[in-house]
């Protein structure tokens, strides 16, 4: 879980991480506070730390989820025994067992992590949480789908009666409305959270304005 830090030119603090470890928790705790406190915006570390770490959750997800369907779709078709969807529920459940620890020691074997990228850019903070997985053209329409009712939802559990017929419920579910629910009320907009998926994998993004007043709320 190496720190880097690039050029005074272009400053940068770069997390890497192969699962959501108490060490990696630990230093984004670090480095976002130190961070918040320089720029007075201390308050804002509890929401944000929320919205990183199930970013960075979901990120390590993805890369466990390629590592699991690496093995599975080398398999002979014919010897195939379960369908993908059954297969998709399986991984679900053993990422909450043991078999997710044979994941990130694989994961390690084969150097696929996620990276927090942190850095300030024209009076904003920005973050980005990096893996190397591409999302699959359904994956890509689920977080667009998710996002957008997001966006238009004044509560959370009006978000239930949206999905309650969605046909694609795996992947990018109550954790990205949250975010998207969370940014939108801190900064009264919709354009703080942004994820974009290309060959080279999957980048979601968050950008927080330093010279933002913070909701009353938040100064308890």
């Amino acid at each position: 879980m190496p720190i880097n830090n690039q050029s005074i030119d272009n400053p940068m603090i770069s997390i890497e991480a192969y699962s959501v470890s108490d060490d990696v928790e630990k230093e984004l705790k670090n480095v976002l506070e130190a961070l918040l406190n320089e720029y007075n915006i201390i308050d804002m570390q509890h929401p944000l730390y929320t919205c990183i770490k199930e970013l960075l959750i979901n990120a390590i997800k993805a890369n466990f989820k390629n590592i699991y369907f690496e093995d599975y779709s080398t398999q002979d078709p014919s010897k195939q025994l379960l369908s993908y969807e059954v297969a998709i529920k399986l991984f679900m459940l053993e990422m909450t067992r043991e078999e997710a620890q044979n994941l990130e020691r694989l994961a390690r074997k084969k150097d696929i992590k996620a990276r927090i990228s942190i850095w300030i850019k024209d009076d904003f903070l920005n973050f980005s949480i990096h893996n190397p997985v591409p999302m699959t053209e359904i994956e890509q329409k689920n977080v667009e789908k998710k996002i957008e009712i997001a966006n238009r939802l004044n509560d959370i559990s009006e978000y239930f009666m949206e999905i309650e017929n969605d046909p694609h419920k795996e992947g990018a579910g109550l954790g990205l409305v949250l975010i998207t629910m969370m940014l939108k009320g801190l900064f009264n907009s919709n354009e703080s959270l942004n994820i974009k998926t290309d060959t080279h994998g999957t980048t979601a993004s968050i950008r927080v304005p330093l010279n933002k007043q913070l909701p009353k709320e938040l100064h308890s």
